[in-house]
């Protein structure tokens, strides 16, 4: 049963499928820059890109559940538009930013405790930050 102000042929965008698709570039790519801080030649971050981006894949794959999954499996969608920001926002930066902190504790037991630490977690939160904002808003607005 459709919510009353949705009508057949709408075009929505699925909030779970924002979380998704953030999750797993954050993991990635601040996996890959960590692996790259850190050991400075390109094994390193391959393999840093492959374990964030399947850290942030299981990541999403819960959060979804917690936050855009209802008892009989239904999913939370909006209307695509500027008015679907609302929801798009806040399910991109929460697939974001959590994976971000992830990756970075994952990551701490390999980095120097003087030098990095302060830097690894800042770059890597600024990461989930603007890829969860990116992707929020191409879902919402294309």
């Amino acid at each position: 049963m459709l919510p009353p102000d949705f009508k057949p042929g709408d075009r929505v965008v699925e909030l779970a499928g924002v979380v998704t698709p953030s999750a797993l570039v954050t993991g990635a790519l601040s996996g890959a820059w960590i692996g790259w801080t850190v050991r400075k030649d390109w094994p390193a971050p391959v393999g840093a890109f492959v374990a964030g981006a399947m850290a942030g894949y299981a990541l999403a794959q819960v959060i979804n559940r917690l936050f855009y999954r209802t008892a009989d499996g239904q999913t939370t969608i909006a209307k695509v538009g500027p008015a679907s920001l609302q929801g798009t926002i806040p399910a991109g930066l929460l697939g974001g930013i959590p994976t971000a902190g992830l990756v970075t504790a994952l990551s701490m037991p390999f980095l120097d405790a003087d030098s990095q630490t302060l830097v690894v977690p800042m770059a890597a939160l600024a990461c989930g930050v603007v890829i969860g904002l990116l992707f929020a808003c191409l879902s919402s607005l294309l």
